[in-house]
């Protein structure tokens, strides 16, 4: 089932505002971003953006957030710590074709977990990539529905 998202819905307006109030530039942005923005339940995190092509592996970028988490963990809380490397085992997995709904259902599991569970922002961000490509891009990861309707 293809998403009814395409990647052109993912190409949001960048706006550099030097020299104004954050709170002030936020509110002169277009309507249309913010309602993108909240719509897509997007995060634009420290000011980084990532765009791709659409030749690009949903399910690679996914794994790789865990991966940067894994190295850039403090190791402080298990979600973080624990649950990067997990996450980036559980991906491959599923890309594996290695018992599919459980790792799905496990890898859904496991970002929820480090969601409500990570002490750091790292940590408690860390799943949204990884769930918004599951969600949007799921022939990335060899699924062949979206694991919320499953």
């Amino acid at each position: 089932q293809e998403s009814s998202l395409s990647y052109s819905d993912l190409i949001l307006p960048i706006f550099l505002i030097e020299g104004k109030n954050k709170k002030e530039s936020i509110k002169s942005m277009p309507n249309v971003f913010r309602f993108s923005v909240d719509k897509l339940n997007a995060v634009v995190g420290h000011g980084g953006i990532v765009a791709f092509d659409e030749d690009v592996n949903m399910a690679e970028m996914a794994r790789y957030s865990f991966e940067f988490c894994a190295i850039e963990s403090c190791g402080k809380c298990t979600p973080c710590r624990i649950g990067s490397t997990r996450g980036m085992e559980v991906i491959d997995k599923i890309v594996a074709k290695d018992e599919k709904p459980k790792n799905v259902a496990l890898l859904e599991n496991l970002c929820d977990t480090m969601v409500n569970g990570s002490l750091c922002a790292m940590g408690g961000m860390t799943p949204f990539p990884v769930m918004s490509a599951l969600k949007y891009f799921p022939n990335d990861f060899g699924v062949e529905t979206n694991p919320s309707e499953t």
